[in-house]
């Protein structure tokens, strides 16, 4: 298992380091998506709060709960798509290259 693990991390750097626009484009676009579904989510609660009477409290746990991962997910991939550029200067392609060929082996 950690093998695998670990052939697929390498894969992903080398794909990364090959193509970072599209890497970069691919994570922003997860990011902001992720971030517009936690807010609507919080806006159906904030919503929801104001119009009804007998409030479900389980109703507005999960919905709080999940609005709130989802936008802590968003910031992880809007703080992943920050940090590439500086992570990617101390990065040695051509070893992560390497381990690459080996893993196919």
């Amino acid at each position: 298992m950690k093998i695998i693990y670990r052939t697929k991390v390498i894969r992903e750097l080398v794909r990364a380091l090959d193509n970072d626009s599209r890497y970069l484009r691919k994570y922003s676009v997860l990011g902001k998506s992720l971030g517009a579904m936690g807010a609507v989510l919080f806006g159906f609660l904030m919503m929801s709060a104001l119009r009804l009477k007998d409030q479900n409290l389980l109703w507005f746990l999960c919905l709080g709960t999940t609005a709130g991962i989802l936008i802590g997910i968003s910031m992880y991939f809007g703080t992943a798509v920050k940090q590439w550029p500086v992570v990617k200067e101390f990065m040695d392609a051509n070893k992560l290259r390497e381990a690459a060929k080996r893993e196919l082996l």
